[in-house]
C-alpha cells in the first residue's frame, strides 16, 4: 500500500480533470444495492442453506450494515482528484489528496474487500454446455437467461434440490454486488458453469477479476459534464462499494464525516471491521492530513 507525501511536488499538474473544469452538476448511480444481500439472506435462511453461503467466499458480506450504501457525493469528490503521476501503472488508480499521493491497487482492493486474488482459470474460454442436472437446465430450460428471471425465481423459493438455492444466490451476488449490473443483463454462461461447482466457485480469483472490471468501469463511466449544462447522470458498474471501503479506510476525514452523516455514535470504520479485522489494515496504513476542502 503506497502513500507518498511531498511538500514540493504540485499534484495538480497530474490531475485528470483540472480544477477549473470541475463540476458538481452531476449525479452518480450504482446498481449495487444492499437489498439484494438481505433477499439472499432471507431466502437461504428459509431454505436452510444460509450457513453454506456464510462459509463461502462471500459470507462476510452478510455482516454488512443495512445502511452500508454507496455515498455518491463523497466518491464524486474523490474521483475529481484522480491523477496520473509519472510511472503510474494502468492496473492501479492514484488520487491527489492535499499533498499526498494515494494509490488504489490490487493489494489495497484485496485487503479492503476480503476477495481472493490469484491466477484466473480458463473458464472463460470453455465451450458452454447446459447440464441436465444443473440449475440452468432444470429451472430455465437452458435458454438465454436474464438476471431478472433469476431473481424472480429465487424469491419464489421453488427449489427442487438441496443446494440449488445456494448456487442461484452465488450467481445473484456476483451480478448484483460485484458486477453491479441491472436486472436486464444476461447472465454469463461461464458464471453458471462456475456456480455448479461450489468448491471451484470459492477458489475463483474474484478479487482479481472484479478489481480490473471496476477500474475499467470507473475510467469509462465517470466523466465531467458541461458545468453550464443540465445535470449529468453517470452509471457506474463493477464493485464500486469496494472502492468506497478502501476510501473509508485511507481517508480519515471521509470516515468520520460519513459516520456523522449517517447518525452513528461511533466512527464509521468500526462498522466495517468484518472486512478489515484480519488484515490489520489500520495498523499498516499511515494517517493522512487533508486540506479542508478535500471532502
Amino acid at each position: 500500500m503506497q502513500m507518498v507525501s511531498t511538500e514540493e511536488e504540485d499534484l495538480d499538474q497530474y490531475l485528470v480533470y483540472p480544477r477549473d473544469t470541475w463540476s458538481y452538476n452531476i449525479t452518480i448511480n450504482t446498481h449495487c444495492k444492499h437489498k439484494f444481500i438481505l433477499q439472499i439472506e432471507s431466502v437461504l435462511d428459509n431454505c436452510g442453506e444460509l450457513d453454506e453461503f456464510r462459509s463461502s467466499c462471500f459470507g462476510h458480506y452478510l455482516d454488512l450494515p443495512a445502511w452500508g450504501y454507496f455515498q455518491a457525493q463523497y466518491m464524486h469528490n474523490l474521483f475529481l482528484r484522480k491523477i496520473t503521476p509519472p510511472g503510474a501503472s494502468n492496473n492501479e488508480m492514484w488520487f491527489g489528496l492535499g499533498k499526498t499521493k494515494v494509490r488504489l491497487g490490487a493489494r489495497e482492493f484485496c485487503l479492503c474487500t476480503g476477495l481472493k486474488f490469484g491466477e484466473l482459470t480458463d473458464i472463460f474460454s470453455r465451450v458452454y454446455e447446459s447440464v441436465t442436472d444443473g440449475i440452468h437446465f432444470r429451472y430455465f430450460g437452458g435458454s438465454r437467461l436474464l438476471l431478472d428471471e433469476v431473481i424472480d425465481f429465487f424469491l419464489a423459493k421453488s427449489f427442487q434440490h438441496k443446494g440449488d438455492a445456494l448456487k442461484m444466490a452465488l450467481v445473484l451476488f456476483v451480478n448484483y454486488i460485484l458486477f453491479g449490473v441491472d436486472e436486464r443483463t444476461q447472465v454469463s454462461y461461464w458464471l453458471i458453469t462456475l456456480a455448479e461447482d461450489t468448491n471451484g466457485f470459492n477458489m475463483f480469483a474474484w478479487g482479481h477479476f472484479v478489481f480490473k472490471m471496476t477500474l475499467h468501469y470507473i475510467r469509462q463511466g465517470f466523466r465531467m459534464p458541461d458545468p453550464t449544462g443540465p445535470t449529468c447522470r453517470d452509471n457506474l458498474y463493477g464493485f464500486v462499494w469496494g472502492v468506497q471501503f478502501w476510501a473509508m479506510e485511507v481517508i480519515p476525514v471521509m470516515r468520520h464525516k460519513l459516520g456523522h452523516y449517517l447518525g452513528s455514535d461511533y466512527p464509521l470504520f468500526k462498522k466495517f471491521d468484518f472486512i478489515t479485522k484480519a488484515s490489520k489494515i489500520r495498523e499498516t496504513w499511515l494517517e493522512m492530513e487533508l486540506e479542508g476542502n478535500v471532502i
